[in-house]
């Protein structure tokens, strides 16, 4: 028997490569639910040396040549038919482990999200959390940071869900992986081989190996994927620990947060509490307060009604002056003060003029009264009571509808306080007006006329509050508006009708100006609203719509009136008379075409309920209002309706061409604001609606001082509108007047010169008549001025004043008389020859006060140096030279410079008649003559006897002697101002002819020649007779 052949050995397997370990803190894998725990197998399975391998198949034998079949090697290619199998099954499982990887990926990326929205809301959470504290301290920050730690929360529940659902599909991947692991590692056992020959390998271990090694990779990449799923696990978990920490902390913050704010709200409660009542014991001691205040008050009452009843018993004291006034009846004041303390005797009274007393003007305000003094006659004496002054004034009747008289006293100069006024009559002096005051010292006193000043207190706790000068006039306000009573005072100024129409003639474009409001000034004592108040106030309602109501009106009447009077005329007539006038009856009662009080084109009334809904709306309810008037009432003779609201029909032909009616009914409104510092008036964009047809509304959000409402037509703009304010404000605050000059008829140097308001010029005029200043020029033309101006009277042309002051000045008031009572002079008596009278110019200016800083001049001082010079011997004792401080240089104080500028305003030309006593020529001085005949038959005697008998023709015969008429008319008007004789005109003019003459010439001859020639041979026979006796001696 053969030996038996030792086993072929078979080679060894190549081990797998271990599994990477699992990362710390991953958990285990957990068997399926419903199977059996899987056995752990170790990362490296080694085959124990004496197990004996399973002996290979028959197929196996043939592929390894071997003839001989032994049981081992059967044994071994069995277990090559079972892992045929087996890899069959293992790729199986391949499969799905790879779906489950898969699988395990998309919940990784849904993981991913679930860690980004996780992060977020962590984001969103600290961002809530480090928000400000005062939105920390609202009840909605602890609402919002619950809910977000709510959503918070449900994010880290659902991550560890996810984180479970992750670790079971770990699981249900590594599961498979490891029995085949366990497969691989039991079928596949190192086989022995021989030392000497390399073993041969079979195709199913081949193929085998090729299997493995494609396992292997296939375990690498699931590895990777299992690290990477590991490290997203750890991730997650660590993000989740770190979310719920932070959320932790957001609930302990929260609760922290909600502590504080509960704390914080419960000391706001208390603090409430404490201020509520510090609030009631604040209102119950100003209830205290005010209710000893009232009891004061009618104490004080009582007592003043005591008083007042005690001194209508004491005597009135009437103090006169020299008024310059009239309506005084030289009235300076009337007092009445308690006797024991202070008599007549005590105190005087004066009146001062205003250029000396200093009063400051205010706008809107015009003196009535002198300015009075009162001063102790005593210097010793000392006021112990007070004393009730009466003051008269002039405030008109038509002026007390609007304004008021006022007192101030001049406290400081030039500063003048209100006191406490009210009118008064005195039985004594019934026609006179007087107001009331009283005062504790000696001081100034003036009368003042205002605007009357209502004092309002609007309360805090709101309500509607109507003024007591117009009730049309209210405030409503809020709890919310003033944090405590708001005081205010209103004045109403009314705008007159006059200065409405001098406005429409100075500014064309304030024809569109339909109506305007008063002129409102209110002062505040607060400056800031809470809430806005709302302000009712009375606008004139449009003239278009109040006469259109009033033509409907008429048409209505004269409707109802026809049918009325033909009923009555119809119940007088017979049944038979009612048939046959029926048809005119009914023609009368339905009327078409236009009625007789009402042009055929003009456009009919629209009813007043309509107009009174649509007319005070806004401008396109307005326009729609009237558009839908027109559609039932407005429609022509044919039956056609008009085209629109705002319509121009042409109504008559005129001069070529057609007159247009462009009367509208809609307007808007203008709400103006005067601004303080640029001293104009700006249109504000205030919301005015409305409510009446003569009343508006408006919303004021904050303190408006001076304002006005104006209702104009659609066709203005804005720029008009401030231009039509700004002239309307001029022509309130001035006044028209025309200077008047009059002089008395038997002296015209003396003259009176009137600064006369236009409106008052008559009566002024009629009462320099009355006075007998009735001749003068023509008023000058219309100028304005203010209340308040100084005026000055000044000279241009051959006239001065010859009073102490040569330019006179007044202060021009409105309701007192403005005048001047001058005496003129020429300037120069030998001027203006060619006129029969003095001619100049009576000029007024305005003297405005302009105030200038002068430069500022500095004095220098020189600088002083001392010097000290020592002998050389005596060095220790040797002073420095030190010069000597730098002193400042003194500023020498500034003082303004005040100067009165004039400006010309007008003038007047004014003539007077020349004094003929001043113009008259002075006869010249001239020696006498005397005439000596040294044998000339011509003698004195002579001389005057022809002199005697020259008649009419001496001038003639002047002339013929040759004396020139220059010289004869010198003796004429020398004989006129000395008024001489005919016969010492003769005698003069013969020796002022002998004068001329030379002593050789023959005078005889010479004068017989010019008698000769004039027909006097009388005179000449008498001169021959003469010469030949004289020969004859």
């Amino acid at each position: 028997m053969p030996p038996k052949k030792p086993p072929a050995k078979t080679p060894p397997a190549k081990k797998p490569p271990a599994p990477p370990p699992p990362k710390k803190g991953a958990a285990p894998p957990k068997a399926k639910a419903g199977g059996a725990e899987p056995k752990k197998v170790p990362s490296e399975t080694k085959q124990p040396p004496d197990t004996v391998p399973p002996a290979p198949s028959n197929s196996a034998l043939a592929l390894t040549g071997e003839g001989d079949a032994t049981p081992a090697d059967a044994a071994a290619a069995a277990d090559i038919e079972k892992s045929k199998s087996d890899s069959k099954t293992k790729l199986d499982v391949d499969e799905s482990s790879s779906a489950a990887t898969k699988v395990a990926e998309d919940k990784c990326k849904d993981k991913t999200l679930d860690e980004a929205t996780l992060l977020k809301g962590l984001k969103q959470l600290q961002e809530h959390i480090l928000s400000e504290a005062t939105v920390q301290a609202g009840p909605e920050y602890l609402e919002a940071l619950k809910s977000k730690v709510e959503a918070l929360t449900s994010d880290m529940d659902h991550l560890k869900r996810y984180c479970e659902d992750s670790q079971q599909q770990l699981e249900t991947v590594m599961n498979p992986i490891k029995k085949i692991t366990e497969k691989i590692f039991r079928t596949v056992t190192p086989a022995e081989t021989d030392k000497e020959s390399p073993p041969k390998k079979s195709l199913e271990e081949l193929e085998l190996e090729a299997r493995q090694k494609r396992l292997h990779v296939q375990l690498v990449k699931i590895n990777d994927e299992l690290l990477q799923v590991s490290k997203i696990a750890v991730e997650t978990e660590a993000a989740a620990v770190g979310a719920s920490q932070a959320c932790a902390e957001a609930v302990e913050l929260a609760k922290k947060i909600q502590e504080e704010l509960e704390e914080k709200q419960r000391q706001e409660k208390e603090a409430a509490r404490l201020a509520e009542l510090e609030k009631q014991k604040e209102a119950e001691r100003l209830a205290e307060e005010e209710r000893k205040r009232l009891e004061e008050e009618k104490k004080e009452a009582a007592l003043i009604k005591q008083r007042m009843k005690e001194a209508r018993q004491w005597q009135l004291i009437t103090y006169n002056v020299t008024s310059p006034l009239e309506f005084d009846g030289g009235i300076g004041c009337v007092i009445r003060a308690d006797p024991q303390y202070f008599k007549k005797s005590n105190a005087e009274c004066s009146v001062i003029n205003q250029l000396e007393a200093g009063y400051v003007f205010v706008d809107n305000e015009e003196v009535i009264s002198n300015i009075i003094e009162l001063t102790p006659t005593s210097p010793t004496y000392i006021l112990k009571c007070n004393l009730c002054i009466y003051i008269p004034h002039n405030l008109s009747r038509q002026q007390t509808g609007s304004r008021e008289p006022l007192i101030k006293m001049e406290t400081a100069p030039g500063r003048w306080n209100e006191v406490k006024t009210k009118d008064a009559t005195l039985d004594k002096f019934r026609e006179a007006k007087f107001a009331q005051c009283d005062v504790k010292v000696f001081c100034r006193l003036i009368v003042v006329s205002r605007f009357k000043k209502d004092h309002m207190k609007l309360k805090q706790r709101g309500g509607r509050f109507v003024s007591k000068v117009d009730p049309r006039v209210s405030f409503t306000t809020t709890p919310e508006t003033f944090g405590r009573k708001e005081k205010i005072s209103v004045q109403i100024q009314p705008i007159d009708s006059l200065s409405m129409a001098e406005l429409k003639q100075k500014v064309p474009a304030a024809k569109a100006i339909l109506t305007t409001s008063s002129i409102f000034n209110i002062e505040w004592a607060s400056r800031t609203f809470g809430t806005p108040i709302e302000l009712t106030l009375p606008v004139p309602p449009n003239p278009i719509v109040v006469k259109k109501a009033a033509m409907a009106r008429a048409a209505k009447e004269a409707k109802t009136k026809p049918a009325a009077a033909e009923q009555q005329e119809d119940e007088q007539k017979p049944a038979e008379a009612k048939e046959e006038v029926a048809p005119k009856k009914e023609v009368k009662a339905a009327p078409k075409g236009p009625r007789p009080d009402v042009k055929k084109d003009d456009k009919k009334p629209v009813d007043a309920a309509k107009k009174k809904e649509g007319k005070e709306g806004k401008e396109g309810k307005a326009g729609k209002e009237a558009k839908e008037g027109k559609g039932k009432g407005d429609e022509k003779e044919g039956g056609e309706p008009e085209e629109s609201a705002a319509y121009t029909k042409p109504i008559k032909w005129y001069m070529g061409q057609y007159a247009t009616n462009t009367e509208d009914e809609r307007d808007q409104f203008f709400f103006l604001q005067l601004h303080e510092k640029k001293k104009r008036w700006v249109i504000l964009p205030i919301d005015i609606d409305p409510i009446k047809i003569d009343m508006v509304e408006m919303k004021l959000k904050e303190p408006i001082d001076r304002f006005l409402v104006f209702r104009t037509t659609l066709s203005i703009s804005t720029a008009e509108v401030e231009l039509i304010a700004n002239t309307l404000h001029a022509i309130l605050i001035s006044r028209t007047v025309q200077m008047v000059v009059r002089q008395k008829p038997d002296d015209s140097c003396d003259v009176m010169v009137h600064i006369a308001q236009a409106s008052k010029l008559d009566r002024v005029l009629r009462r320099l008549q009355d006075d007998d200043y009735d001749v003068g020029p023509e008023p000058s033309g219309e100028v304005t001025l203010k209340d308040g101006d100084l005026l000055e009277l000044a000279f241009r042309g051959n006239v001065k004043c010859i009073d102490r002051n040569p330019n006179p000045q007044i202060i021009f008031n409105t309701n007192l008389e403005n005048k001047f009572h001058i005496n003129i002079q020429e300037r120069d008596i030998y001027v203006q020859k060619s006129y029969d009278v003095y001619r100049g110019f009576i000029q007024l200016r305005r003297l405005t006060k302009v105030i200038t800083m002068p430069v500022r001049k500095v004095k220098e001082r020189a600088k002083s140096v001392v010097k000290a010079t020592v002998d050389e011997a005596s060095s220790s004792h040797q002073l420095e030279e030190k010069p000597a401080e730098e002193e400042e240089p003194e500023e020498v104080p500034l003082k303004p410079i005040i100067e009165f500028k004039p400006s010309l305003i007008t003038e007047v030309l004014i003539t007077f008649p020349k004094n003929l006593d001043l113009l008259a020529p002075k006869p010249l001085r001239k020696a006498p003559i005397t005439y000596i005949s040294l044998n000339d038959p011509v003698t004195v005697q002579v001389l005057t006897k022809i002199a005697t008998d020259l008649g009419a023709e001496w001038p003639a015969t002047a002339t013929s002697l040759g004396i020139k008429p220059v010289s004869l008319m010198h003796l004429q008007r020398d004989a006129a101002l000395v008024k001489k004789t005919e016969f010492e005109q003769k005698y003069d003019m013969i020796m002022l002819w002998v004068k001329a003459l030379e002593k050789s010439e023959n005078k005889a001859a010479i004068l017989a020649s010019a008698l000769a020639a004039h027909g006097r041979e009388d005179l000449v026979k008498f001169l021959e007779e003469i010469t030949r006796k004289s020969f004859r001696k």
